[in-house]
């Protein structure tokens, strides 16, 4: 699964799924597009994911900066809800 409906970030944040889940591997996290010019500018974060069970899973995608690991996320959340049916 190639998940593009998460909003563009800016000023060092970045989208990040925090934390393991059962139903979903988190194969790579990349930037979508190249850098853009100027200072905080926002681009599109490119998550690949594995998903492991069949069922309808919430995923909540948390707002952090990288280096700050002890940090509270932003007060912003993403969700996305995806519906994985086995395969015909």
């Amino acid at each position: 699964m190639h998940s593009h409906g998460v909003p563009r970030t800016a000023s060092g944040y970045e989208w990040v799924l925090p934390g393991s889940l059962a139903a979903v591997s988190l194969i790579k996290a990349a930037w979508a597009e190249h850098l853009p010019p100027g200072i905080g500018a926002a681009r599109q974060r490119k998550f690949v994911l594995r998903l492991n069970r069949i069922g309808i899973h919430e995923l909540t995608f948390e707002l952090r900066r990288p280096w700050e690991d002890d940090a509270a996320p932003a007060a912003r959340k993403h969700v996305v809800v995806v519906h994985v049916h086995p395969a015909s």
